[in-house]
């Protein structure tokens, strides 16, 4: 979950520079930025509800791949460098976020996630 958390905020400042030093990219990355610092609060969110809940903690990381969706939509047709960068990092994001949804799942000891498991 650290390492998805760190990614994420990582990425977060990236998409932030950007906008702020290429006046073309400012909308789109503005919003990607939304959208990743959106992604940082679902996983600490669920990082802090892992042993308590873990459904609740996958939920919170499930929900990161909406925000995820929508970064990819909004820079998808571009071929800039800044764009294809942030193109990279969301998909290294994306498995990422499969992972700490694992780990979600791992931490969980019913058996209605074992489908996930097998």
């Amino acid at each position: 979950m650290a390492l998805a958390i760190s990614q994420a905020e990582k990425t977060a400042v990236f998409v932030d520079e950007t906008a702020k030093k290429d006046p073309t990219l400012k909308a789109s990355f503005t919003e990607c930025h939304k959208a990743y610092l959106a992604v940082v609060a679902d996983l600490k969110s669920a990082n802090v509800k892992l042993k308590l809940s873990p459904d609740t903690a996958h939920y919170d990381v499930r929900a990161s791949n909406d925000k995820i969706r929508r970064v990819a939509e909004l820079v998808g047709t571009n071929s800039d460098t800044a764009s294809t960068t942030l193109k990279e990092m969301t998909m290294q994001m994306e498995k990422l976020l499969d992972l700490a949804a694992g780990a979600a799942d791992a931490v969980d000891d019913d058996d209605e996630n074992i489908h996930r498991r097998v």
